[in-house]
């Protein structure tokens, strides 16, 4: 199995595991280097397809849904962000998952960042995609941030 763990922001990591293995390394794995090493405290689950492993080491906040064009992945940033603020403010780390690290958490990534620094869609995209080079949110998760950016840029109109 291959399992990195991509720094993102100061308070927050992507995951992406190339190739499941048996449950016992990948729980040694995940126990040791996220919270020994790592400091993550809370986890982003962003899929359908992965359960919640270790709900007694971790918070968990589950968005269930898949990676398909008929999601709505925005209906669910703003409490996203209030869940990583949360490991943010309490001086922890959130990782944020998917299936591949790709898509999803990705865009959720991406949505973070642009309502956190204030920063447009390119900026975010481009400051993600810097640090996990292949991230690459389907065509309908690109259009909903761009929907978010002008809810965040004139959200008196939403």
């Amino acid at each position: 199995m291959n399992v990195c763990f991509l720094f993102v922001f100061l308070c927050l990591f992507l995951l992406c595991v190339s190739r499941p293995t048996e449950r016992e390394r990948t729980e040694r794995l995940i126990k040791t280097r996220l919270r020994e090493i790592m400091m993550v405290q809370y986890i982003l689950n962003v899929t359908r397809e992965i359960d919640n492993f270790f709900p007694s080491l971790f918070e968990y906040h589950n968005i269930r849904v898949y990676d398909e064009e008929a999601t709505d992945l925005l209906a669910y940033w703003n409490d996203t962000y209030k869940f990583i603020s949360r490991a943010k403010k309490a001086g922890a780390k959130c990782l944020v998952h998917c299936k591949m690290g790709v898509s999803r958490s990705a865009s959720t990534v991406i949505a973070y960042a642009m309502k956190e620094y204030g920063w447009d869609l390119e900026q975010a995209f481009e400051y993600v995609k810097e640090r996990r080079v292949v991230t690459k949110p389907n065509p309908s998760f690109m259009r909903q941030l761009e929907e978010y950016q002008g809810i965040l840029m004139f959200p008196q109109k939403y």
